[in-house]
Formats: C-alpha cells, sequence, structure tokens
C-alpha cells in the first residue's frame, strides 16, 4: 500500500524518471530528506528499480513453478540393460512450467516466468542456458545451501522412455521468506498461475494475497497433490487428472465425465481435466473434449493466452490452436 505522498512521488518519476531529488523536493513541496525517504521506500516495495529510477512495471501474466536443469540420454542401439551402451548426452532445461513458459511465450511477450535455482553448479548451467539463448523474462531467485532441481531421462534409439528420475527436493525446503522478492514482481499482474510443487502454505498466502488475480492453480504435478482441506485460496480455473483430483477430493471416481460432474456440483467454475487418451475443457455451462495431440503444458498455455485476452474458452479456439504451429 502506498501513501498520499509516495504516490505523488511516483507520479512524478513517471513522467521524468530522471528527476533529480532537489526537483521533486521543490515541485512536491516536501523536504530533501522526506523525499529520499519516499523513494527509498517505493524501492523497497518494488515500484523503481536502483538509482536511476527506473519503474518496475511487472508483467500482466505471472507463473510461477518449478524448473530443471535436464540431463537427457539417448542410446545409439538398441538398450542392453546388462552392459554400457553407446549414446548421445544433451543437456537442457525442463519441466512442466517452463513448458508452459515456452508455448506461452510464442503467442503472449507480457509474461513474468519466476522459478528457483540452487547454489550451485547446475543452477548456473541453467543461468547460462537462459543466457546463450537469450531466453527473456524468467527470473530465478538462488536459495543457497539447496541443490538446484535435476531430471535425468534415458531414451532407446527411437527416442522412447526407458525411464528417468527427477530429484526437487529444493521447492520441499523453500520458506516464505524466500518469496518476498517475488511479491511485488507479481503484484499487477492480472493472471497469477501456479503449480503444487511449492508448500501448501506458500501457494495459500501468495494466493491470497493476490486475490483480484484470475488464478489458474494445476495439481498435475510429481511431488505431491494437496487434498482441498488444505487449500485455503480461491481458484478460478484448475487443472487437474482423474487421479490428483481423486488425491485431492478424496474421491474415487472412475471416468473424467464423473470428474466434471462431480467438479460442477463443487462449484468449480472452470477447468482441464486431462488424461493420456484425451483433454476436457469446460467454463461455466460449456464443455467439450480434445483428442491428446499434443501435451497438457499446451493446452494450459493457450488458456492463459485466451483468459489474458479476456476471451471465452470455446471450442472454436482449440480447433484453430490445434491447426496452428507454436
Amino acid at each position: 500500500m502506498l501513501t498520499d505522498k509516495e504516490k505523488l512521488v511516483l507520479e512524478e518519476i513517471k513522467k521524468n524518471p530522471l528527476i533529480r531529488q532537489e526537483e521533486l523536493s521543490d515541485k512536491l513541496s516536501i523536504s530533501r530528506l522526506a523525499i529520499a525517504t519516499h523513494i527509498s521506500n517505493l524501492q523497497k516495495k518494488g515500484f523503481i528499480i536502483g538509482r536511476g529510477y527506473f519503474l518496475n512495471y511487472p508483467s500482466n501474466i505471472s507463473i510461477i513453478g518449478g524448473i530443471n536443469l535436464a540431463f537427457i540420454c539417448k542410446s545409439n542401439e538398441k538398450f542392453e540393460n546388462s552392459r554400457n551402451n553407446l549414446g548421445t548426452f544433451n543437456i537442457s532445461i525442463k519441466g512442466t512450467t517452463y513448458n508452459i513458459f515456452s508455448f506461452l511465450s510464442k503467442l503472449e511477450k507480457d509474461i513474468n516466468y519466476i522459478s528457483f535455482i540452487g547454489d550451485d553448479f547446475y543452477g548456473d548451467e541453467i543461468k547460462k542456458i537462459i543466457k546463450k539463448y537469450k531466453i527473456n523474462s524468467i527470473e530465478l531467485f538462488k536459495v543457497y545451501g539447496q541443490r538446484t532441481s535435476l531430471y535425468t531421462s534415458l531414451e532407446s534409439k527411437d527416442s522412447q522412455s526407458i525411464g528417468a528420475i527427477l530429484s526437487m527436493e529444493l521447492f520441499d525446503n523453500i520458506t516464505l521468506n524466500e518469496f518476498q522478492n517475488i511479491l511485488p514482481k507479481i503484484r499487477n499482474s492480472s493472471i497469477l498461475y501456479m503449480d503444487a510443487n511449492y508448500p501448501i502454505e506458500i501457494i495459500n498466502e501468495v494466493a491470497n494475497l493476490n486475490k483480484n488475480k484470475y488464478m489458474i492453480y494445476n495439481n498435475i504435478t510429481t511431488l505431491q497433490t494437496y487434498k482441498q482441506s488444505e487449500i485455503k485460496f480461491k481458484y478460478n480455473f484448475l487443472c487437474t487428472s482423474l487421479k490428483e483430483a481423486n488425491k485431492m477430493f478424496d474421491k474415487k471416481l472412475k471416468t473424467e465425465l464423473e470428474l466434471y460432474d462431480f467438479l460442477k456440483e463443487n462449484n468449480v467454475e472452470a477447468g482441464m481435466i486431462y488424461s493420456k487418451e484425451k483433454v476436457l475443457i469446460f467454463e461455466d455451462s460449456s464443455k467439450f473434449e480434445l483428442d491428446t495431440t499434443n501435451i497438457r503444458e499446451y493446452y494450459i498455455s493457450k488458456i492463459i493466452y485466451l483468459k489474458k485476452n479476456k476471451k471465452n474458452i470455446l471450442k472454436e479456439e482449440f480447433k484453430y490452436a490445434k491447426n496452428k504451429t507454436i
């Protein structure tokens, strides 16, 4: 919350970001010492950055989730368990939220993707990849004493998955204190996406501090599924699957259509129910199914794009999107 004097100072800085404190003092009839205090408070609250009074205009879409350094190992020949297999080894960035960001950034530029890395070699490698490919709109916060999340995948010659291991202990150990630097950056966003990789007390706190935003909550994660009784915020759009929803609501529903009926009965306004065969998307009284020709991250990115542009989630939009290369 800004004081009246802070609002006056901020308005003058918006008109002239290079204005000197002496000029502010004369214009607003406020002492030089008071001007310095107001500017310091505006910096602490995240409205301006640094000495040059760069205005901090938060992105309209904020995406908060995990990020992993991925090691993709692919065998040159048929894989055999009993011996060393020759193959290729590739390092890249992976993660559900990163995939959503990658799809969405081809449709929308006004995005702020926020995640955490450890203070280690792996975190430095993620930063190098981001710098190398000039990937903008990603903000990484370092958690000291923690290891960056890692993903290792083993693939056959024809790119079929043999197995994978994911290590994301870092997110279990993040505290609300680590999130304090994030809150100013999402203050003015109209769309907020979060997944269930973070501790539930953090998700609750962040969501409740941003009640005026359109909240998209994704509980299709590798780490955990929180019970509905643990969730202390209202989400506008729920991304889930039959397995996760049964855990979340403590049910034994057998089909996606049963789940849809249950969600509507329990006042879930809009959502996406994902399976390997199909995706069911609903909003208000409308629902439709699509074949799963794209990964779920693609559909989530399209939903974020539609909501940001204040469009209804209509079947026609997804027919167009399905045929569009993004």
